[in-house]
């Protein structure tokens, strides 16, 4: 899992990467702007890090909620899996924040496609080892395309 943060230098963060750079927070404007900028560095930091679905990104989201949305939603455009990593004062250390995950139209039809020939294997009475070792394998890769 590598570790990402939003913006360079706003907060202390356990991580070397991030989508902007130190003194970017208002340079995209706060709204549009800001959303769109983080969406496509996201998107362009998956790419340029080979981060593929299924992959997980550990993603400290401090700063402007609006950009932490866009990069949230550029990862998740690909089919990454983002582990929300949020500040908790009390203890003064990271934790992480889980969320309801939100499937790509791509992980959607793996997810139908796999349920449906669960419910025809079962329906068949198909319950040889081969079988049920078949089904294993594509749960398990529906498990890590699916990032559960």
């Amino acid at each position: 899992m590598i570790s990402v943060g939003l913006f360079k230098g706003r907060h202390e963060m356990p991580c070397t990467e991030f989508l902007f750079p130190e003194g970017q927070a208002g340079k995209h404007g706060y709204h549009q702007g800001i959303y769109d900028e983080a969406f496509r560095r996201a998107q362009n930091f998956a790419t340029e890090n080979s981060i593929v679905a299924g992959v997980k990104v550990a993603f400290y989201a401090t700063g402007l909620t609006i950009a932490c949305m866009g990069a949230v939603d550029g990862w998740r455009s690909l089919g990454v899996t983002v582990v929300y990593m949020n500040y908790d004062r009390d203890s003064g250390t990271y934790r992480e924040v889980r969320v309801a995950p939100r499937f790509t139209e791509a992980q959607k039809e793996v997810l139908r496609d796999l349920l449906s020939r669960a419910e025809q294997n079962a329906w068949s009475g198909a319950t040889s080892q081969a079988q049920m070792d078949e089904d294993y394998k594509s749960i398990s890769r529906a498990s890590v395309i699916l990032g559960v």
